[in-house]
């Protein structure tokens, strides 16, 4: 089917696409194996004490949601910021836990994991913005994702791929209230995900259907979201890893330009700044307070820490950078969404650094590698998360080893 998708036809041709980029040609390419060290990078920094200890004993289902939990535990995990989504602390927990109890190769773990970036981020798309604004975008997305990633691995046929995915958008959901919280329920979003999508294609594999019209029905997603059907065009349901990024810095998704301007203007300066202005949109702003969240999510902290030692990296909360933070004014509205400029004022004069997107958007490029390794020698490893990409996708996850990363300490 070409064109956009339209009526009853709607998830099978987010499928079909999905699938058909997933699985065109035997190819495992740089997204993967960035996306991949990422993910392992995350997991192994949380350490094995982030997730239930008891879920090891819940077989394939247990490790997948032990690795969901570990892979946001420090709310580093990738982001698609065009879908409102975090593919890979969902896909990546199916294709590892399920692609080590099916011996699969590596082609197939790529495969696994495009399908299911594609199927989060074309469900992301048909449910658009205004849903994510109370709804956890990655929660009702998410569970389609892994059920499309366990597929491949299982090596479903069309229909039953179909039906996996089915079954799975028929359990969408993810209550908007763990995000305003900023609570754990968010990285049990993904677990059960991950758990839901993996049973689903399980259910498909014995041949049992699911519901055809469970998108577009009077009772489907669509009506009960209350979310109007648009036509989504055929981009944006394909080729989600390429641009899925990365988040490089220790501080929340939206301060990592923040953060990186003020560290930069930190080493051009050559007197201390009396006032440090940021001005980032109405969305960021507000969701950028600290309250809740603590340091974390506080802009003003973040763009004082990083202006205090000039390191990105380094956002600990110190003296100086208390001190700082009561000369940072965090101006709302005067740049879009998805700009911040940040101004420093010095006795020497103003300087000002501007970024039109976060870092970490564009994984191809090349100043982007020295900055994980940073991300990655800090939490697990650069050389060691980037072996074990490797492994993974050339021979394929194993048993010993899905046990060594769930169980060994964080390094």
């Amino acid at each position: 089917m070409s064109g956009a998708f339209a009526g009853a036809d709607r998830l099978r041709a987010l499928v079909d696409r999905a699938f058909d980029d997933a699985t065109r040609g035997a190819r495992v390419g740089s997204a993967e194996h960035l996306l991949l060290a990422d993910f392992l990078a995350c997991v192994k920094g949380a350490g094995p004490a982030a997730a239930p200890q008891g879920w090891r004993n819940d077989g394939t289902a247990g490790s997948a949601a032990a690795l969901g939990v570990r892979a946001h535990t420090l709310d580093q995990d990738d982001i698609h910021w065009m879908a409102g989504i975090h593919p890979g602390s969902v896909v990546w927990p199916v294709v590892l836990a399920l692609g080590a109890e099916s011996s699969v190769d590596g082609e197939q773990v790529a495969a696994s994991a495009r399908a299911g970036y594609n199927c989060m981020a074309g469900l992301a798309a048909l449910l658009g913005p205004t849903h994510a604004r109370s709804w956890h975008a990655t929660a009702t997305c998410g569970a389609v994702g892994a059920a499309a990633a366990a597929a491949v691995l299982l090596g479903l046929g069309d229909e039953q791929r179909l039906w996996a995915c089915g079954h799975a958008v028929a359990v969408a959901g993810g209550v908007g209230q763990a995000i305003v919280e900023r609570s754990g329920t968010a990285a049990f979003h993904r677990a059960a995900c991950a758990v839901t999508g993996i049973q689903a294609a399980r259910l498909a594999q014995a041949n049992v259907r699911s519901s055809r019209n469970v998108l577009d029905g009077e009772r489907g997603v669509l009506a009960l979201f209350h979310v109007e059907p648009t036509n989504v065009s055929d981009a944006q349901a394909v080729a989600t890893l390429p641009t899925t990024s990365v988040r490089l810095y220790p501080v929340n998704g939206f301060a990592q330009a923040a953060v990186a301007l003020a560290a930069d203007l930190r080493q051009r300066a050559r007197a201390d700044a009396t006032s440090l202005l940021v001005e980032v949109s109405d969305f960021v702003a507000t969701a950028t307070t600290g309250v809740p969240g603590g340091a974390w999510w506080d802009l003003r902290h973040a763009v004082a820490a990083a202006w205090s030692t000039g390191d990105p990296f380094d956002l600990e909360p110190t003296a100086d950078s208390v001190a700082c933070r009561d000369h940072v004014r965090i101006v709302a509205g005067t740049v879009g969404r998805g700009t911040t400029r940040v101004t420093a004022k010095t006795p020497r004069g103003d300087l000002v650094a501007q970024a039109d997107s976060p870092p970490g958007l564009l994984l191809s490029d090349p100043r982007l590698a020295p900055e994980l390794d940073h991300k990655w020698n800090r939490l697990a490893g650069a050389l060691h998360v980037r072996e074990l990409a490797d492994l993974f996708l050339s021979r394929g996850p194993r048993r010993p080893d899905l046990l060594q990363l769930l169980e060994s300490p964080t390094t």
